[in-house]
């Protein structure tokens, strides 16, 4: 009878702890800089750790709270960058590299389910520093905010 009692407790657990878990897949639009909300889907599972991205183009995104507080960050390489390589036409054989800025882009981002997130901040970081700031010796904000979405309540699945 233990044993089942065990067991009853470790299934209640779990039950609870499904419920809480889950990963946002959050369908963005970024169009001349500014972020809007496509579509938002959650599904269960745990988040991957990131593997991180390229401090000189980087998006960073926050989920914040009714409060305004971040529950959980994340950067991640600007979806607005494009490398892109060809054939040199004066060197046959050898490529080159060049970065293309879109300015129109749709992209997915994984967050994690958090019941108390009610917002996904998007910010970029600077890409060129202001003149005057750079004279007066003034850090311009390492990122600059280009979209606020609210995320929808969870929705029965």
């Amino acid at each position: 009878m233990k044993r089942f009692w065990v067991f009853f407790a470790m299934l209640c657990c779990c039950a609870v702890q499904a419920q809480t878990e889950g990963i946002w897949f959050l369908h963005l639009r970024m169009t001349n800089g500014q972020v809007v909300l496509v579509n938002q889907k959650k599904t269960p599972g745990v988040l991957k750790r990131s593997r991180g991205a390229d401090a000189a183009r980087a998006v960073q995104i926050e989920l914040q709270s009714a409060n305004g507080a971040t529950v959980w960050s994340q950067t991640i390489d600007d979806p607005a960058v494009r490398r892109i390589e060809y054939e040199d036409p004066q060197q046959p054989g050898k490529l080159r590299a060049r970065e293309v800025i879109l300015t129109n882009v749709e992209f997915t981002v994984r967050v994690p389910f958090r019941s108390d997130a009610r917002a996904a901040v998007v910010s970029r970081r600077h890409r060129n520093p202001q003149p005057e700031a750079q004279k007066k010796a003034v850090a311009a904000p390492p990122y600059v905010e280009i979209g606020r979405v609210e995320l929808k309540p969870e929705e029965k699945q």
